[in-house]
């Protein structure tokens, strides 16, 4: 089966598939027990880079190692205008979890501490 990203398609339910997958995740993490989250879309992690950038021209910009081995991305608009989080589990399906916009970055200690650069 063959998914395509699109935004109407997982705007409306983001928010719950991605609570859906957190309690998953977790459940995995510290051995819960949760019923299963509603349908999300999931597909390879290369299929799911290829429609990001095609689609929305995003890219990656961060990610981390869950515990459970599970690998979280943002992707994003280089200007910050869309973004979508992801999550590629080890045996390496990668699933939407959420998308938004209007990312902006967060400065670091270090760049508040030297202020505004001129």
């Amino acid at each position: 089966m063959t998914y395509r990203i699109s935004r109407r398609k997982i705007g409306a339910t983001a928010l719950l598939n991605a609570l859906g997958v957190a309690a998953l995740s977790l459940s995995l993490q510290f051995g819960w027990s949760t019923p299963a989250p509603a349908q999300s879309v999931c597909m390879t992690h290369a299929e799911v880079e290829k429609q990001l950038g095609t689609n929305y021209a995003e890219t990656p910009i961060a990610l981390g190692l869950a515990s459970n081995g599970a690998v979280f991305e943002i992707f994003s608009r280089a200007d910050g205008s869309s973004w979508t989080m992801v999550m590629t589990q080890p045996n390496g399906l990668s699933c939407l979890l959420a998308e938004g916009e209007a990312r902006e970055n967060v400065p670091s200690d270090e760049e508040v501490a030297l202020g505004p650069q001129t």
